[in-house]
């Protein structure tokens, strides 16, 4: 099959597991940031990545530049589950692709049949990290009336669902704190993402 078409074929992946949201606890948004076709790439996240061994998460990620612009993703993940099963490798794909907002980096993530924006931050050594939108200051804001959307309360935590414009979405993310409302993970330092080679 062809990749492009297969990352399509999308179910919510390493992404949403990695970040350890669960359902019910997120953000998403009814439209995205840009246009996939006019957005290309950001050549920095090309390549094979694997989720730093200090973080104890046996994952890794493919990223390469679609035939139909943006960026195919492939995860792979490696989880022991017992005596009788001990590795169960879990496979998922996504297509993404880049929006700047100021200095701010974000991704545009289609997932199984929902948007999700995500910011990254490219460090000097090449590595990467990247956070979901925080709940809380996107929730406030549909509450308040500053953007349009939805609001849910699930088992795990509360939602939203931004139903804005991409132009209203990135000015309440540039005019309201940029990276900081973004989960980056404890102390802000996130999923960190070293460059793998076999």
């Amino acid at each position: 099959m062809h990749t492009s078409r297969l990352m399509n074929a999308f179910r919510a992946g390493l992404f949403l597991m990695i970040m350890g949201v669960l359902s019910g606890c997120m953000v998403e948004t009814a439209t995205l940031l840009s246009e996939r076709p006019e957005a290309g790439t950001d050549e920095r996240l090309l390549g094979a990545w694997r989720v730093s061994e200090e973080q104890e998460e046996n994952a890794f990620l493919f990223v390469r530049a679609s035939d139909d612009g943006g960026m195919d993703v492939l995860t792979l993940e490696f989880r022991e589950r017992g005596d009788d099963e001990p590795v169960r490798v879990q496979w998922d794909g996504a297509v993404v692709w880049p929006t700047k907002v100021g200095d701010i980096d974000l991704l545009n993530v289609v997932a199984d049949k929902s948007n999700y924006i995500v910011a990254y931050k490219v460090a000097d050594d090449g590595s990467f990290r990247f956070g979901f939108m925080r709940t809380e200051p996107f929730k406030a804001a549909v509450e308040a009336g500053k953007l349009k959307g939805k609001t849910s309360k699930g088992w795990s935590g509360s939602g939203a669902k931004l139903e804005d414009t991409p132009e209203r979405i990135i000015a309440f993310i540039r005019d309201n704190g940029g990276y900081d409302l973004f989960e980056f993970g404890g102390e802000k330092k996130g999923i960190k993402l070293v460059r793998y080679s076999p």
